[in-house]
This record gives structure tokens, sequence and C-alpha cells, in this order.
């Protein structure tokens, strides 16, 4: 028997659509994960104060699988993210770019150590054996930064693929290890090391991320 009838709509489903429960004869839920997933919804909603300060202390409690949690959670729902981010900063454009600028006009001590640490971090990760065609084609990476800036209507950035200043390992500041990204996208990626190059291992094999 492939179909079972739940217990809160009565309506007769397959059975990839119960979730598990050992203790029960066959072995699954009595009602169907919509109306399971509709029973939690209500209550949440109906006890959201104490709802959110669960989570948060359990957070507190748990640093570390709450960090795994958020992880995972942004990995189920990378694209999801990244296009609403995409639009929100579409539609909110004007305001994010007068927020972003009161910011550096309230704290401009921040941004300048900002930039210093940025440049200090580019002249540290910049090889000496760079030629002066790999400059050139630096420059012309920020170059086209700047012009699709003015084409596309978006903010381009000039995005480092394995970060200048990663947790454990660090890129250079070379032609090959940049990209463009739109300024949600690199917000989002910030300093970790792009998807397909996790878990690299170093010289005595182990796993590098950033």
């Amino acid at each position: 028997m492939n179909v079972k009838t739940c217990s809160s709509c009565r309506i007769e489903k397959p059975l990839s659509q119960f979730g598990k429960n050992r203790i029960k004869k066959d072995g699954l839920c009595a009602a169907c994960k919509d109306c399971r997933n509709a029973r939690k919804k209500q209550h949440y909603y109906a006890n959201r104060d104490s709802e959110i300060a669960a989570a948060r202390a359990w957070n507190v409690a748990n640093p570390e699988a709450a960090k795994r949690n958020r992880r995972a959670s942004f990995e189920r729902n990378r694209e999801r993210i990244n296009k609403k981010a995409r639009e929100r900063y579409a539609q909110e454009r004007d305001r994010i770019a007068a927020a972003n600028s009161a910011w550096r006009k309230a704290n401009p001590a921040k941004c300048r150590e900002i930039k210093s640490r940025r440049r200090a971090a580019k002249l540290q990760r910049t090889p000496k054996w760079l030629t002066q065609e790999h400059k050139r084609q630096i420059f012309e990476i920020y170059k086209q930064a700047l012009e699709s800036c003015k084409f596309l209507g978006v903010e381009i950035h000039v995005d480092h693929i394995v970060p200048l200043q990663g947790k454990n390992v660090s890129g250079l500041h070379v032609p090959w290890n940049l990209q463009l990204l739109t300024g949600p996208d690199n917000s989002q990626k910030r300093n970790r090391l792009p998807e397909y190059l996790e878990g690299w291992r170093d010289r005595d094999g182990n796993k590098i991320n950033s």
C-alpha cells in the first residue's frame, strides 16, 4: 500500500508525503507533512516572541552548531537568497547608496582604516614576479568593471576568487584570481572560498577552507 490517509486533513496521500515516526506501527507520522508544517507555522506565530527567545538562547549555547545550521541553510537556499538580494538592490538602489554614503560620512576613520587594511593586503599578496603584461591584465579587469557599471546600471565589484584574507588560505592579487561580481553577490560571498574550491587539501593533507 503506497498511500495513507492524513489524520488531520483526511486526504489520501502518497507515503512520501508523511514524515518518519519510529514509534508508529507503520513508521510514519499520522498527519501529512503539509498539515504538520501548517501547525508548526501556526504555533510559531502564536508564540513568536517566546520562539525567537528560545532560538536565540540555543544559538548562544551552541555557537558552532548554529554556525553550521546557518551555513547549511544558506547553501540550500543560495539561489533564492541571491536572487532576492539582487531584486532588493535593484528596487532600493538609491536608498542603499544614500545609506552607504551617510555611513561613510559618519564613520570616516573606519573607512580610512578599511581602505588602508585593504591596500596593505593587496600589497602583501601581490607577487614580485608579476610581469608588465600581468599588470596590464589587472588594469583591464578593473576598467571592465567600471565600464560594466555604467552600461548595466548596477554596481560591479572586482572580487578575488580565493580571498586575500581568508581564514586558512589567502589568494594572490593576480589576474587569474580576479572575477567580476555584482555588489549583492560579492556581499554574499564575503571572504569565503567558492564552492568548487572548498575541500582543497594542503601539503599535509589537511582540508583548506576560507
